[in-house]
């Protein structure tokens, strides 16, 4: 025997419905439930694999824009990326916008030092021939000593 057993509160009854358990098994009813079960499973079951699918692809789509941008190996910084997406994906783009600002800053103060230093190299072997110039009598005021310094 198979059956159920349901309750109506407001009335205080019960109410017991049983069947055989061949009849039950016989019943197109049962037969018809299980068909639609199993089509709701298999469509559920469908439409979890296409989002399985297709949603790393919409959120790697921003992922793949920034690893595209090898501007700091290419030696030139690209301008600022604009990645729409999830809020973890924007934020990695604003650090990675904030990071490349802050490496063509180091490189213009790099430019800026090496100016520097090449005027101060310059500045010193040109005080070295002078002082070199003034020892020897022979050198001193010939212009072809001051000609190799001033290219």
């Amino acid at each position: 025997m198979i059956g159920t057993y349901s309750t109506i509160p407001e009335l205080n009854w019960a109410v017991i419905a049983q069947r055989s358990l061949d009849q039950a098994q016989n019943d197109t009813g049962v037969t018809e439930l299980n068909r639609q079960a199993l089509a709701f499973v298999s469509v559920v079951i469908l439409v979890a694999i296409l989002v399985g699918i297709f949603s790393p692809w919409a959120s790697a789509g921003p992922i793949r824009g920034l690893a595209a941008s090898r501007a700091p190996s290419a030696r030139r910084i690209s301008p600022a990326l604009r990645v729409r997406g999830a809020s973890e994906i924007s934020e990695l783009a604003e650090n990675f916008n904030k990071m490349a600002g802050d490496i063509e800053e180091y490189i213009e103060r790099l430019k800026e030092a090496a100016e520097e230093n090449r005027e101060l190299f310059i500045g010193s072997i040109r005080m070295l021939a002078a002082a070199i110039d003034e020892k020897d009598p022979y050198t001193r005021g010939h212009p072809a000593a001051w000609r190799s310094i001033r290219r």
